[in-house]
């Protein structure tokens, strides 16, 4: 074969003045081999490694393809490790890739220890000393996949297997917004490719984020504002009496002051004064939460008691008395 030209891959087409002379297979059955008057062309006898997902590889009906599930790639059978075991190498039908059918909850509080289900359909059989695993993206570690009833899952599961992923509460508390999405997938553990049709975002909330009722309730996060603690979370127990404005709310029931009487930012410093404030959804103290006035004079503090009175449904007035004897002298002389 002197004076041929080896081609790899064969990309060029054969030109009008050349003929194919002769084909080969090499040893390994995987090439073919071209000749033609000019040169030698080198021919892959598959291409599956162009094919994404498992829909695609097995929908090209390439006799030398199939799904390899848990290395995440189409290829022959031959290069698929353990391919003998179920739902590990697919081939002929669709129906037969591995498939995600629900995902309950979708998202979960940083501070509280959640349980993530995945069913999955067709889920690949695995080796006895082998195990899957739930993948966060942005974690240096990953967290034991296990069924219902806390064993190992293994594989294969007729019907639909229900998966629980403990979500990792070591978490940083987010600096940028209330809630932070992670790639949740699962992967076998001895494996370095995540499963792609068992991938998805997963979103963990950081209530605690929000420090007022408005940016809380408002919160694209399951967030609820506590009425007496004054803390957002996601967790009503967490809340005295179990008092706070919901999820599902929204802002328009959070505490609010609406107006001030006498609206003077004013008062006389040697009479007595009352100052009331209206306001709507206000919480009616109770023995454990009272309301108080603080006045900031000179650099000081003077803690005034207040009354809370009921107007109706939504409105509450909240008065404070303030006496000579609650200014100091310098001001009251000044």
């Amino acid at each position: 074969m002197s004076g041929l030209t080896l081609v790899e891959p064969a990309l060029e087409r054969l030109t009008f003045s050349e003929r194919i002379t002769d084909v080969k297979t090499d040893q390994s059955g995987d090439r073919l081999f071209a000749i033609t008057n000019t040169r030698l062309l080198r021919i892959p006898v598959s291409d599956c490694e162009r094919h994404e997902s498992c829909l695609e590889c097995v929908s090209d009906r390439d006799p030398l393809c199939g799904w390899c599930s848990v290395e995440n790639s189409c290829q022959r059978q031959s290069l698929c490790s353990n391919s003998n075991l179920t739902y590990r190498w697919i081939a002929d039908d669709v129906t037969e890739c591995l498939s995600v059918t629900a995902i309950s909850p979708n998202s979960s509080n940083i501070n509280i220890e959640t349980n993530v289900t995945i069913s999955a359909v067709n889920l690949p059989e695995l080796e006895p000393t082998d195990y899957y695993v739930c993948m966060f993206d942005t974690l240096a570690t990953n967290v034991t996949a296990v069924n219902m009833d806390n064993s190992l899952i293994r594989g294969p599961v007729n019907g639909t297997a229900d998966i629980q992923c403990p979500v990792p509460i070591d978490l940083s508390p987010f600096t940028q917004a209330d809630s932070r999405s992670y790639s949740l997938s699962l992967r076998v553990a001895t494996y370095s490719a995540d499963l792609s049709d068992a991938s998805f975002l997963y979103t963990v909330v950081d209530c605690g984020y929000n420090q007022d009722c408005t940016s809380c309730a408002d919160s694209s996060a399951e967030c609820g504002w506590c009425l007496y603690d004054n803390v957002c979370t996601a967790n009503i127990t967490r809340c005295y009496m179990e008092e706070w404005v919901q999820p599902s709310d929204g802002s328009s029931l959070c505490p609010r002051i609406d107006s001030i009487s006498p609206d003077s930012t004013l008062i006389p410093a040697l009479e007595d004064t009352s100052i009331t404030l209206i306001g709507t959804n206000l919480p009616e103290p109770t023995p454990v939460y009272t309301y108080t006035c603080q006045l900031t004079l000179m650099g000081g503090i003077t803690v005034l008691t207040a009354a809370w009175s009921n107007v109706s449904d939504t409105t509450a007035n909240i008065s404070c008395s303030v006496g000579t004897d609650d200014i100091p002298a310098e001001v009251a002389g000044s």
